[in-house]
């Protein structure tokens, strides 16, 4: 699973398939490339598609978490922004 597009409220997600909850809230955490310092996040599970895409919501991060996110988005081109290190879930 990968991050496609990341936001400090949310994110865009790709997978090889069937790794989302049918509905409902999850635990992720990913790095923001450079640092190596894991985010961890509750977040809910907004859309998926047929496609192995998903989109999510977060939900509850650490300000400190959510400021350096803020940070490193606004300081990344868009076509950057896609380049996160690998993502893990698992269901709340």
């Amino acid at each position: 699973m990968f991050i496609a597009d990341l936001s400090d409220s949310g994110a865009a997600l790709q997978c090889g398939g069937g790794e989302f909850p049918a509905a409902g809230n999850m635990h992720m955490d990913f790095a923001i490339p450079g640092d190596p310092e894991r985010i961890h996040v509750a977040a809910e599970l907004m859309w998926q598609n047929n496609e192995g895409g998903a989109g999510v919501r977060f939900l509850d991060m650490a300000m400190s978490a959510r400021k350096k996110l803020a940070q490193w988005v606004k300081e990344q081109p868009a076509m950057e922004k896609s380049r996160l290190a690998a993502l893990s879930h698992t269901g709340i």
